[in-house]
């Protein structure tokens, strides 16, 4: 009986730590941004800088505080469709 209540106590704490390893995992994504539909090459070879410059032009006046863009990547094509254009994340 003491090994079935172990177990069953094993199984509730895995699974509050799975929950809550998503959440933190969903809240770090809170601050991405994807630039959908980049022609390819357009960012040259400086993709970060390329994406802060998008950035503040789209921004315009409206917000003038200063951002911090950690990094910057192409998503990796999906099989079967080598010619569209990738996301910037």
């Amino acid at each position: 009986m003491l090994y079935v209540t172990g177990m069953q106590h094993w199984r509730s704490s895995s699974s509050k730590l799975q929950l809550k390893q998503e959440d933190i995992e969903n809240r770090s994504r809170r601050n991405n941004i994807r630039i959908r539909r980049a022609p390819k090459g357009a960012e040259g070879s400086d993709i970060i800088a390329f994406t802060a410059d998008l950035l503040n032009a789209i921004r315009g006046d409206y917000d003038t505080s200063p951002h911090t863009l950690d990094r910057a990547y192409r998503v990796t094509p999906t099989p079967g469709h080598p010619k569209v254009a990738l996301d910037i994340l």
